[in-house]
């Protein structure tokens, strides 16, 4: 258990961290009150707000794991890859849509 804590104090901008968490409250936030209006929606904008709740949610999922990532200073050089980066940020966005239009 020491581990992760001094990997968490040592290693981590706390100051990213609580930005990291923050966006995840609101995107959390968002994407429940997104997903009520796809629940109340009618048939033919329903899609449409999928589409803008999978978006938010997804955006709010990457910012949150991307932010935390680069709050993470091991020691050694490091660095991302854009193309990586923007194929993980469809992701989150692409899944619920391909579940929700296929399931």
């Amino acid at each position: 258990m020491l581990t992760v804590y001094n990997c968490i104090v040592n290693e981590h901008d706390l100051r990213l961290v609580a930005l990291a968490a923050l966006i995840c409250g609101i995107s959390c936030f968002s994407a429940v009150n997104l997903l009520r209006h796809v629940d109340r929606s009618t048939s033919r904008n329903r899609h449409a707000w999928l589409l803008i709740a999978a978006t938010s949610t997804g955006f709010g999922i990457w910012a949150t794991h991307f932010i935390a990532m680069i709050a993470f200073t091991p020691g050694i050089p490091n660095a991302y890859n854009a193309e990586l980066s923007v194929a993980s940020l469809a992701m989150p966005i692409i899944l619920p849509l391909l579940i929700s239009f296929c399931g």
